[in-house]
């Protein structure tokens, strides 16, 4: 897990990955409508956010001439989710045929209970994320084209609050950073904040291997530029997940 083919980097901010970079990326959809990201964490289980598994979905992996397409078997969102503050967003779909592993489909690495991924870091973000907020789906993202990318940084739940409640932040009702959740942020501009869609991975190498630290779960950068996003800890569900699978 966590190590892709060899593709030539292309480090931009909010631009085109190239096919392989991510393999575990999958798009989630709705009446073939691209609604959230999500990751593949074995060939048969994928880890996304518990707001995008209440409307049911077709999975697809990759947008490429390797892509694979899967029906759902079940949808497990989180039992103590709280669409309010955003806690334990997160849930499991396990896939009706297992994936085949290839070039373009691989799973990423899970990290065990208690890791600490470092703030200055290796960490990027990705999906085919568009200019709305990341925890309404009353704006539809566009049929997905080319995957995007991101490097991010890891800050604290402090700092994040603290750049969350800045004059002309756009404001809602789950800024606040709580137990559980993590958050990134691109320094000195908002190209790339809205990269990442809902459900969707946020990756950090250690010894050449990639961990799947967060699953997005809300931002604001999409509504008021340079504003950091929010993701769930995946550490803090490493008992849940194999509980669930």
């Amino acid at each position: 897990c966590g190590t892709p083919p060899a593709v030539t980097p292309r480090i931009l901010n909010g631009q085109a990955s190239q096919p392989g970079r991510w393999p575990w990326q999958v798009s989630l959809r709705y009446g073939g409508t691209h609604i959230c990201g999500g990751s593949v964490i074995t060939n048969s289980w994928v880890l996304t956010a518990a707001q995008c598994v209440l409307l049911g979905m077709h999975v697809l992996q990759g947008e490429n001439p390797g892509m694979v397409r899967s029906r759902v078997r079940r949808l497990i969102p989180h039992e103590k989710y709280n669409k309010s503050t955003m806690e334990n967003n997160i849930a499991l779909i396990e896939l009706e045929q297992p994936v085949p592993y290839g070039h373009l489909i691989q799973p990423v690495c899970l990290p065990k209970s208690g890791h600490t991924f470092q703030l200055n870091g290796t960490c990027y973000v990705s999906g085919w994320g568009g200019p709305r907020t990341l925890t309404t789906f009353s704006e539809p993202l566009s049929t997905p084209t080319v995957l995007r990318q991101a490097a991010v940084d890891l800050i604290s739940s402090e700092q994040c609050d603290c750049i969350n409640g800045l004059p002309g932040s756009f404001k809602t009702n789950r800024t606040r950073v709580l137990p559980g959740m993590i958050c990134s942020w691109i320094s000195g501009g908002s190209e790339g904040s809205c990269v990442g869609d809902a459900g969707g991975p946020l990756v950090c190498n250690e010894n050449d291997t990639w961990f799947l630290a967060g699953v997005s779960s809300f931002n604001d950068a999409c509504m008021s530029a340079n504003r950091p996003t929010v993701y769930t800890e995946v550490t803090g569900f490493s008992e849940w997940i194999p509980a669930n699978t």
